[in-house]
């Protein structure tokens, strides 16, 4: 059943509406007429409200769109067109059939299922899957791809299902080739799609609808900008320009300059300084750190600059040798907007107690990052409140408890992104 407030407070209804089953992929969802599926989902909501449908239409079409109307989630036949998508356009081509048909409905990003044939290489699944990920919608790993799931390997047991070589999904099975492989590029799969997820579930702009597709002189470089608002200051926004390299076994690159109409929507500013950072960057602690933080362009580049002479990208094959992945790895670079354009001189306005805490107010710059620090004494500091974004002229930061000492000091900090 759904929690009521006899329940308890917050916290223990959460616990409370987590119990139990999450939700259900019902296949064919076709199969049923759609007032059919009208008195299931509302019946089961009644009972579980946050109980999630996904309906499987791979038909496509008409039978998709009325699914559209009573499931949470669409697993229609998008799966089939990533899969076959060879370049920059036929993907981009692919999201915006997704988008005409279905509008904001939320569509699997999938690519690949149970019963859907795997890639003989499992790099293009990973390549498919970073495209994905900068699309609204649900994107999904399969059980095993990221251990190394190929069309011929992977499970215990294979079989021929409709003509297509996959997993047994009929009878008890096992994944221990995968986990038994020693393979170093399969072990390094984990990371790439652990980088992708990571990057997507810390951006607001790839989780959201808005969109600009970036068609370049190559086609093997997929390329969109992702932002959170139309119209807002990059710098109070969190704004994405994602490449992809479809070609695993050839580095490729291509130059890229915002189009005025774009620069506009993601609130560019000629005027002001921006670099990037590539929050998929990939990473191997203890061996590789530290290139998720980096800012990679040597000299940080004017809104006109982007405009006008733009930028390079240059994405890496799959690496040949282990130790290239040490140095090229194969990745994609969602290249996060960072506006460095140096931070204007603020100080702290009001100190105050309020109750057992202490309430610091501070003159603040709209898009930047405020850090409030504490200490008994002016030698030693540690923060209390981080990573708080502006959103005026001014922010109050609250350290919980710090009114239980004689004497305290406090100071602010500011940075240009999230530290």
């Amino acid at each position: 059943r759904n929690s009521t407030p006899a329940d308890g407070d917050a916290a223990a209804r959460s616990r409370w509406d987590a119990r139990g089953i999450d939700g259900l992929r019902c296949d064919f969802g076709q199969g049923l007429p759609p007032r059919c599926w009208e008195y299931i989902i509302n019946r089961a909501k009644s009972v579980k409200w946050n109980f999630v449908f996904m309906s499987e239409s791979l038909d496509g079409g008409a039978v998709t769109y009325r699914s559209g109307r009573q499931f949470d989630v669409l697993n229609e036949n998008l799966v089939f067109a990533v899969k076959g998508a060879g370049s920059h356009s036929a993907l981009a081509a692919a999201y915006e059939e997704r988008r005409t048909a279905y509008g904001q409905g939320l569509v699997l990003l999938n690519t690949t299922s149970h019963d859907e044939q795997n890639y003989a290489d499992p790099w293009a699944a990973v390549a498919r899957f970073a495209a994905n990920a900068t699309m609204d919608g649900a994107p999904m790993v399969f059980h095993g791809q990221e251990l190394g799931l190929q069309e011929f390997k992977g499970f215990d047991l294979m079989e021929v299902n409709f003509s297509k070589y996959i997993p047994h999904f009929k009878t008890y099975n096992s994944m221990m080739p995968l986990w038994s492989d020693t393979n170093f590029w399969n072990d390094q799969l984990a990371t790439a799609y652990g980088d992708l997820n990571a990057a997507r579930s810390a951006s607001p702009a790839l989780r959201s609808s808005h969109r600009w597709f970036l068609p370049g002189s190559n086609s093997q470089v997929y390329g969109v900008v992702k932002y959170e608002q139309e119209g807002v200051p990059a710098v109070e926004q969190d704004v994405v320009m994602a490449f992809v390299n479809l070609d695993l076994a050839n580095d490729q690159g291509d130059s890229y300059a915002i189009p005025d109409l774009l620069a506009a929507r993601i609130g560019l500013d000629d005027a002001r300084l921006y670099n990037v950072r590539n929050i998929a960057a990939y990473e191997r602690p203890p061996t590789v750190t530290g290139r998720k933080n980096a800012l990679l362009w040597p000299t940080p580049m004017t809104g006109t600059e982007l405009r006008t002479s733009g930028f390079a990208v240059s994405l890496n094959q799959v690496p040949a040798s282990v130790g290239d992945w040490d140095t090229v790895p194969y990745e994609a670079q969602y290249l996060r907007l960072i506006d460095v354009t140096p931070i204007a001189p603020f100080r702290v306005t009001s100190i105050a107690l309020v109750g057992p805490d202490v309430e610091v107010t501070c003159q603040t710059e709209a898009g930047r990052w405020y850090h409030l620090e504490t200490g008994t004494d002016l030698t030693g500091w540690t923060t209390v409140v981080g990573n708080v974004r502006a959103t005026g002229p001014s922010l109050v930061m609250t350290h919980a408890g710090g009114a239980g000492d004689l004497m305290r000091y406090y100071r602010v900090a500011a940075s240009a992104d999230s530290l």
